[in-house]
């Protein structure tokens, strides 16, 4: 019974950090590690990376859609000039930016009984939306109509947008760590994998990459691995997280920020301690950081961009690992004032010469820092407030840059 009683204490000794018995209660902010700078390389960036255009601060003005009454609740996809989306009602809609009209709506939440979801995604393929929406279920819908072509139920709750791998096969990756490959024309399974099963649910989930013959997939018990597109077998494993002896697991450690892949080699990171460059056909570490809670990645040039959880930007060289830009994502240095915020993955604009890279807060701040002409950006962002809360943030085909607010989308890049 003791030691049931000090399992169950153990998480609040480990949240205060000012002695035992301490009042205060640190928030993950002041529990993250901060990094610190340790190279002078030099920032380059490839024009290829750069978005050309300004970033218009003022979104009353900018170009504005309302998609839905309810929350959008899904990263939506920009096909040509409409615009899908899934609402926290179960509501799939199609929107016309050239009509400024709503094309259908259709709510897939009356068939499964339920009124209230969250996360999953859209992938189009072929004229066809295959939606996922924190349910057990897959639907097929027909991307001009919006009428419902299939509907499968598969064993527990999908949180992450479905993949296509190739033919019509689609991989489905649920909460309890089951990969399924599905041939949506045969209808039935291809192959499956199974990591080992969390008895924690975890918020954040990442979609499979799928890179040549290669199916990289990363469960909540911390392991990632690399599969044959063709068979589901393992071809390697990478443990990213390796738990204390004598301790609890007391929240899943997963990767929470999709992979980047450049060339043969991909970045991995997450919920843990490490940010790894591996190569892709071995799964073997080219080198690695500590960095711990890693929220966001983009990759420039010679230099991986990242957020964590101690709301930090750094800039790491892809070449050794050495991190050589640190600044704070913060209004204010007292951390006691500081609230944990996630961030959106950093992109960099260019517009009369100017090149600037921004980072977008779910709390509605924008960072934005110049880059010199020494290659370094300047340690002291510009922040602007656009919002008090952000659903997601990003960069669509045509260059544009997107912010869902609520029920609404907003372009905030003024073209050139």
């Amino acid at each position: 019974m003791i030691k049931k009683i000090a399992i169950l204490l153990l998480p609040f000794f480990l949240i205060s950090c000012d002695g035992f018995g301490s009042k205060k209660v640190k928030n993950i902010v002041e529990l993250t590690p901060q990094l610190s700078a340790e190279s002078n390389e030099s920032i380059e960036i490839n024009d290829s990376h750069i978005i050309h255009g300004s970033f218009d601060y003022d979104i009353s003005k900018a170009e504005s859609y309302i998609i839905t009454k309810n929350k959008i609740v899904s990263e939506p996809i920009f096909i040509n000039d409409i615009i899908y989306t899934i609402d926290d009602k179960g509501t799939v809609s199609a929107f016309s930016r050239k009509s400024k009209d709503t094309l259908w709506t259709y709510k897939i939440a009356n068939k499964v009984g339920s009124s209230n979801y969250t996360s999953g995604g859209i992938l189009y393929n072929n004229g066809k939306l295959y939606i996922t929406n924190g349910s057990r279920f897959l639907f097929v819908l027909d991307s001009d109509k919006g009428y419902e072509l299939v509907r499968k139920e598969f064993p527990d709750i999908i949180k992450i947008k479905p993949v296509m791998l190739a033919n019509n096969v689609i991989l489905l990756q649920t909460v309890s760590n089951h990969l399924f490959a599905f041939d949506m024309n045969k209808s039935k399974f291809i192959w499956q994998h199974e990591g080992i099963f969390e008895t924690l649910s975890f918020a954040y989930h990442v979609s499979p990459v799928v890179y040549n013959n290669q199916v990289i997939v990363s469960y909540s018990s911390g392991q990632v691995f690399s599969l044959d597109a063709k068979t589901g077998h393992e071809q390697w494993v990478l443990n990213l997280f390796e738990q204390a002896i004598g301790l609890p697991s007391f929240e899943p450690s997963t990767v929470v920020c999709a992979p980047i892949i450049d060339g043969t080699n991909m970045y991995i990171a997450g919920s843990f301690d490490k940010l790894l460059k591996i190569n892709i056909a071995t799964g073997s570490t080219i080198w690695q950081v500590n960095a711990n809670d890693v929220q966001s990645m983009g990759l420039f040039g010679n230099s991986l961009f990242i957020t964590n959880n101690a709301r930090q930007i750094a800039a790491i060289s892809t070449n050794n690992g050495k991190i050589k830009f640190v600044s704070n994502l913060k209004k204010s240095l007292d951390l006691k004032k500081i609230k944990a915020t996630s961030f959106a993955s950093p992109f960099i604009t260019k517009s009369n010469d100017a090149i600037l890279l921004h980072i977008i807060a779910k709390n509605g701040e924008i960072y934005n820092f110049h880059l010199d002409n020494n290659g370094i950006f300047l340690q002291e962002p510009i922040i602007t407030q656009t919002s008090k809360e952000i659903g997601y943030a990003g960069v669509i085909p045509s260059g544009e840059i997107y912010l869902t607010i609520g029920n609404k989308i907003v372009f905030v890049r003024k073209k050139l």
